[in-house]
């Protein structure tokens, strides 16, 4: 271990969703150039803008599929650190679909976790 001190219980968790974030972000970047040059051409644009367009587009495409599966795992690991939870939260506000079962994981971690559980219901507060 380069770190001094004792490591997140999250590190595995806070990682995947770091690498899936900077993926998802990086696809909708490559589309939205892609979009852009397509619209600066024009209504007919020309071949190499639509053959470029579809190159990036399809870059794009690709790199949001290498990030699914991972969202696979993101939601198989519990988050036990207001880190990780904020971790999973971002990776569902990012999601194209909502990621219901991801957010479903993340509900359950949040009411699992102790510290928050606390900050939201504290203790002797009447629940309803």
């Amino acid at each position: 271990m380069m770190t001094e001190g004792p490591v997140n219980p999250d590190h595995q968790l806070l990682e995947m969703c770091g690498d899936v974030l900077h993926m998802l972000k990086e696809a909708a970047r490559i589309k939205t150039a892609a979009r852009a040059e397509w619209d600066a051409a024009g209504m007919t644009p020309p071949r190499e803008v639509r053959d470029r367009f579809r190159e990036e587009h399809d870059r794009g495409c690709a790199m949001e599929k290498r990030a699914k599966p991972m969202l696979y795992h993101i939601k198989k690991q519990r988050a036990t650190t207001a880190a990780g939870i904020y971790a999973k939260a971002l990776i569902v506000r990012s999601s194209v679909t909502g990621a219901a079962d991801l957010a479903m994981t993340l509900a359950e971690d949040l009411i699992n976790c102790p510290g928050l559980r606390e900050s939201l219901w504290p203790v002797g507060e009447a629940r309803s």
